[in-house]
């Protein structure tokens, strides 16, 4: 069977960029491991991201934000603190300005609406890559799956996370490190505060950091279910507990430990429920791109999720890979085409670089507790409320802007 291209993964990224490709007219095949179908949840599912507006303008295109937007929670403000101290960073929508700084959307949301989405895919689920030829004479490679079947095409793209059978079997080199940390994710109810008016206006609602003593706690709010009491809130938390605390940590049970370190106008927290728990580490992919092949999302990069930027890289990532594509297809160029392929990669490469290099500052400043590395991080963070510091820029890169 010939394609123009084959995609490996169908989460996030690689969905939406073979949905993208096939509504540009390109003859597309989707390999997934897993079932493609999803089943959504009752109530809410503990994996969210933190979606720009350059990332709802990539789903609007494809024609997938519409269904999600019901689902979406925006917010306008980002507040940021150092709780062993007094330091802290207050992101406001009209900073930028801007109506919203994005909204928190579950992951499982995108993929159902991308999957709902009509389209011209050739989908192989429940099967794995096992290897791919070389380019041969045509300018074509040969994709062998397990069922079998031989896919050929212009151009292998591997979305296929952060443990990337492509980017093995393609022997791309790459550097990744543990976080040293356990990520614990969740879904609380709390209480409105009743001194908060107007907390039912999505546009009011605030995404919360903690940077604790174990790790930062983030605290991501969640659109209203129709089931829901109106007095009540849902967040989706995240919590990047350190390794070396989490005997301590774990003495307690959640619920007590979020009582403890979350902010004073949350509200009082009723409930936690669909807990799960995962080791972090970071990737770094040094080459995005050979002859016929190219790797997004995390089979390229992967940072720490104390920002919510991963998902946003991501799509930034399929976004200018399908630019580069449309315009070789115009101008009756070769997928594979190595000169074609490094465009996108010299684009991608060195932002998601400077994305990780700052995340990683981010949590390596927070890391410990001595009495002079915590005054010197709260007078860091308090010279970003001084009005020469420039805080429009930073967000508009966070914003992908």
């Amino acid at each position: 069977m010939n394609f123009d291209v084959v995609i490996v993964g169908a989460g996030l990224i690689g969905l939406s960029l073979a949905k993208a490709l096939d509504k540009a007219g390109f003859s597309c095949a989707l390999v997934e491991q897993r079932c493609l179908s999803i089943e959504l949840p009752q109530k809410y599912s503990n994996r969210v991201s933190a979606i720009t507006h350059a990332s709802q303008q990539w789903l609007k295109d494809i024609g997938a934000w519409e269904n999600i937007e019901p689902f979406a929670c925006a917010y306008q403000n980002m507040f940021v603190y150092d709780g062993e101290g007094t330091g802290f960073i207050d992101f406001k929508s009209t900073d930028v300005p801007c109506e919203t700084l994005g909204s928190i959307v579950e992951n499982s949301r995108i993929i159902d609406s991308l999957n709902n989405l009509s389209s011209n895919l050739e989908t192989f689920e429940q099967c794995i890559v096992t290897s791919f030829s070389e380019v041969n004479e045509q300018g074509l490679r040969d994709v062998y799956l397990d069922n079998g079947q031989i896919l050929s095409c212009q151009l292998i793209i591997g979305a296929d996370s952060k443990q990337s059978t492509i980017r093995k079997i393609a022997k791309l080199d790459t550097k990744s490190w543990s976080y040293e940390q356990t990520a614990i994710v969740a879904t609380i109810t709390v209480n409105k505060p009743s001194n908060i008016l107007d907390y039912s206006n999505k546009a009011d609602k605030t995404c919360w950091q903690n940077f604790t003593y174990c790790g930062p706690l983030a605290f991501l709010p969640l659109y209203d279910l129709a089931s829901q009491n109106k007095n009540t809130q849902s967040y989706s938390i995240v919590w990047s507990v350190d390794d070396d605390q989490w005997d301590e940590f774990s003495s307690k049970d959640l619920i007590t430990q979020l009582k403890l370190h979350a902010p004073q106008n949350l509200g009082e927290i009723l409930t936690v429920e669909d807990q799960a728990q995962f080791p972090l580490s970071a990737l770094h992919c040094n080459q995005y791109t050979k002859a016929g092949l190219a790797i997004v999302g995390d089979a390229a990069h992967s940072i720490h999720p104390l920002a919510g930027q991963g998902a946003n890289l991501g799509f930034t990532d399929a976004q200018k890979l399908f630019n580069v594509l449309v315009d070789a297809k115009k101008h009756d160029i070769s997928l594979g085409n190595t000169v074609i392929l490094k465009r996108y990669e010299r684009e991608r490469k060195l932002h998601n670089k400077i994305m990780q290099l700052t995340m990683e500052g981010f949590k390596r400043g927070f890391d410990g507790q001595n009495p002079i590395q915590v005054l010197l991080r709260n007078q860091a963070m308090s010279l970003t409320q001084h009005p020469l510091f420039p805080k429009a820029w930073v967000m508009n890169q966070a914003l992908g802007k």
